[in-house]
């Protein structure tokens, strides 16, 4: 029986921002079928109406999964806002969740704003916030610098160029 995994992108970013890792993922676990499902007001859903809570996004995923429609149990992959997300369908739902990953979640229960981001990263922050203009090959190379630690540049500008 295959592994269900749903995996939940946050803030302003939609499935196409996953890059090739669902792909990757795929090729590393045969035994698992993926779903990833955009937040209302991101991705193909960018026109609709954002949810205005948590537990709103909760209830509109657990509605648009195929994988719970089918009665599937699930493994959740929650990135920053998705985080969020998935923490909460995965306590408030806890017979159909199976595991819980979460990345660079915001999620205030998780620790401190000063925990989550540090003081030397709020100068490269503003910068990115004040981007407003700037290509997005830039913009997406600052979210790499503030989230990720010793990717060769190469790299970096590799992933922040295929978006």
């Amino acid at each position: 029986m295959k592994q269900s995994w749903i995996f939940l992108r946050g803030l302003g970013r939609h499935q196409h921002h996953w890059g090739k890792f669902p792909e990757l993922f795929l090729e590393k676990n045969p035994s698992c079928e993926l779903e990833l499902i955009d937040l209302r007001g991101n991705g193909d859903l960018q026109y609709s109406v954002s949810c205005s809570s948590i537990q709103d996004h909760v209830r509109d995923l657990r509605a648009r999964s195929q994988f719970i429609q089918a009665g599937k149990k699930v493994h959740l992959l929650g990135l920053s806002l998705g985080g969020m997300v998935a923490s909460r369908w995965a306590t408030d739902h806890t017979t159909e969740v199976e595991s819980l990953v979460i990345l660079n979640s915001s999620d205030r229960q998780l620790g401190r704003p000063w925990d989550r981001l540090r003081p030397a990263s709020y100068q490269l922050l503003m910068e990115v916030l004040a981007f407003k203009n700037k290509p997005q090959e830039l913009i997406e190379e600052a979210v790499l610098d503030l989230t990720t630690k010793m990717l060769p540049e190469k790299t970096k500008k590799a992933w922040a160029y295929q978006f």
